[in-house]
């Protein structure tokens, strides 16, 4: 069926691709059930009633626009939290898997046709375009436009990736730096619950801070170093356009939101614990 509509459009796969885009499929089916039963079973109500925020609790069930807002960045934040544990463990497993990556060609690196991997990448795509139509269906509830552009700049990467086989290695390193997602949604969910001054929030500020850099820094500006080495391979090769000038410009793209965001973040715990340690010193 979905291999007889692309062809309606002149996109003709092969039964691997195929396989893999009823995968991604499958898994965007699965994200918008998520988050459709938080909403429904009003879970995300559930959790902001509990807030020591007296403003939050009483606009946890009411339609003001912040409760709105607050419900839809809750069911988008489950599935956020759900799809980064999963990206953090499949990637821990192809990191292992391809722990001798250092003895590989710059053919296997970037043309690797390895199962896991773009198995992992179907469920990532499912994800982002999941969490995308959430965003653009509620985008006066996100305040951010850059989580937007993040979403597409990825999703298209994985929906490349998935036809063309392209970028094993890199998806690898770029699967990694969701280690630090968690760390966000936990963040963002003790906020809103009035935990701002827990211990709990000060060590996971920590983490963020810590994983984000490690990963969304330093590990993606080694992985793009690592990329320009080989890139006349990739040059060279049969790919398509796409592969060799717009999937690595999406990823200086996301380097560049990374570092934005890395700011933000350090500045944020700089600011925390300034404010624990002037109200311990009173």
């Amino acid at each position: 069926m979905m291999a007889s509509m692309l062809e309606s459009f002149g996109v003709v796969l092969d039964g691997d691709v195929e396989q893999l885009y009823w995968t991604g499929a499958y898994s965007l089916g699965f994200y918008l059930t998520l988050t459709a039963l938080v909403n429904l079973l009003g879970i995300d109500a559930w959790i902001l009633s509990k807030s020591k925020d007296k403003a939050i609790r009483e606009a946890s069930h009411s339609k003001s626009k912040e409760g709105v807002q607050r419900r839809v960045y809750m069911c988008s934040t489950a599935q956020s939290l759900l799809s980064s544990i999963v990206s953090t463990v499949t990637a821990i497993h192809l990191a292992y898997t391809h722990r001798n990556w250092h003895t590989y060609t710059p053919e296997k690196l970037l043309f690797n046709p390895d199962p896991h991997t773009f198995f992992y990448c179907s469920l990532m795509a499912g994800y982002f375009a999941s969490d995308l139509i959430v965003e653009i269906v509620y985008y006066r509830c996100f305040e951010e436009f850059g989580m937007i552009i993040h979403h597409v700049i990825f999703l298209f990467c994985c929906v490349h990736n998935l036809k063309n086989k392209v970028f094993t290695f890199q998806f690898i390193w770029l699967s990694l730096c969701e280690t630090s997602t968690p760390f966000v949604n936990v963040r963002w969910i003790l906020h809103v619950l009035g935990r701002k001054d827990s211990a709990l929030y000060l060590y996971n500020g920590g983490l963020l801070t810590l994983t984000f850099l490690f990963f969304r820094v330093f590990v993606y500006t080694f992985g793009l170093y690592h990329l320009y080495t080989i890139y006349p391979v990739l040059l060279h090769s049969d790919k398509p356009f796409a592969s060799k000038f717009v999937v690595p410009t999406f990823l200086v793209v996301g380097y560049m939101l990374n570092l934005l965001w890395s700011t933000k973040i350090l500045r944020g715990l700089i600011s925390l614990i300034r404010k624990r340690t002037a109200k311990k010193a009173q």
